[in-house]
């Protein structure tokens, strides 16, 4: 059985300290229609595995890039489904760590944004606690969501493709 440790299926509440919602200028978008159409792209270099989500403009510049992440890290849910088995992995599972830096350690993962502020990039260590790892010859698909915050509009559960190089 294959499971793939992805950005971001977490739902869970969290504290931070951020600028309120109303100093942002305006939500921006995933570029949802690209994932639905084109599927999303894991890349895997040694242990490590990487994807992208593209936004339709600039997140505002209120937040720092590191309240940025955090707000990914809870608001964005990826849960990846091995298309034969049926098993299921997200970063929302328990034993799975989001740090800062590069995974270093099997469940460990991290959020960053591109210097222009229009992607964010989930970069993983490729091995859940368990010890599963994504493959690039097995058929994969993604269920994203994104939850309520002040800097990503909503995504409604959506499937897609994944796309393992």
């Amino acid at each position: 059985m294959h499971k793939f440790i992805a950005p971001l299926l977490i739902a869970s509440s969290f504290a931070l300290t951020a600028c309120p919602a109303d100093d942002v200028d305006a939500k921006v978008n995933i570029l949802v229609e690209d994932l639905t159409t084109n599927g999303m792209t894991i890349t895997l270099t040694g242990d490590l595995g990487e994807g992208t989500l593209g936004f339709d403009a600039p997140v505002s510049d209120t937040p720092t890039n590191e309240t940025l992440d955090l707000y990914l890290e809870n608001a964005v849910s990826i849960n990846i489904v091995s298309d034969a088995t049926g098993t299921a992995a997200s970063f929302g599972e328990m034993g799975v760590t989001y740090v800062e830096g590069t995974p270093a350690a099997p469940g460990e993962y991290t959020w960053a944004l591109s210097a222009d502020r229009d992607s964010a990039t989930f970069t993983f260590f490729n091995e859940t606690p368990g010890g599963v790892t994504l493959k690039n010859t097995v058929a994969y698909t993604a269920e994203l969501a994104v939850a309520n915050n002040p800097y990503v509009t909503d995504v409604p559960a959506t499937s897609v493709a994944v796309n393992v190089n």
